[in-house]
């Protein structure tokens, strides 16, 4: 087995450094936190899990043979999931028909492929922070203030895989990618 697989939306440079600004605002706002690392940013579309090397290579075709269009995605404000010391701080992803189209096609083409993907409603997100304190003393109301709506041009998939450093400290490896036309 290698580690988890999933099919994803990462960013160019520019939307990217739209995003450091999210992370600068909040890290002034509430210096002690760990934010997640500019390189593992991402949407997620489509989550497979760990994954044999034959199945690895059966995601690897079903990701290149997806085709679709190019288009964009609204980027801001911040939200959370879970509970206490195990909340995730996000930054919010406006759920366009366009996406929503991208991300239905590509799940079904893995699952037509045999892949049983979690039954999860479509939230789109980019995870910001993990271990998010329900304690601080910031707000998401603070931390929404001021902030501006990113656009962000998606006209490539990319199909990713956990690994971890020496340091246990995850990122992600690219296995395949699909250029949207």
């Amino acid at each position: 087995m290698i580690g988890n697989v999933f099919a994803a939306i990462q960013f160019d440079g520019e939307t990217l450094e739209a995003l450091e600004s999210y992370r600068d605002h909040l890290l002034e706002l509430a210096p002690r936190t760990r934010t997640t690392r500019p390189d593992n940013w991402h949407i997620t579309l489509a989550f497979l899990g760990k994954l044999t090397e034959g199945e690895s290579e059966r995601a690897v075709q079903v990701l290149e043979g997806f085709s679709g269009a190019p288009f964009e995605v609204r980027i801001g404000g911040f939200g959370t999931f879970g509970r206490g010391v195990s909340k995730t701080l996000w930054v919010g992803v406006d759920k366009s028909p366009a996406l929503a189209d991208c991300q239905r096609r590509l799940q079904r083409a893995y699952e037509e492929e045999g892949f049983l993907l979690p039954p999860r409603a479509f939230s789109p997100h980019i995870t910001m922070c993990y271990r998010w304190s329900g304690k601080s003393a910031v707000s998401l109301d603070e931390l929404r203030a001021g902030m501006p709506l990113i656009t962000a041009r998606v006209s490539q998939l990319v199909l990713l895989r956990t690994e971890q450093n020496d340091q246990r400290i995850n990122h992600y490896a690219p296995l395949a990618s699909a250029t949207l036309r």
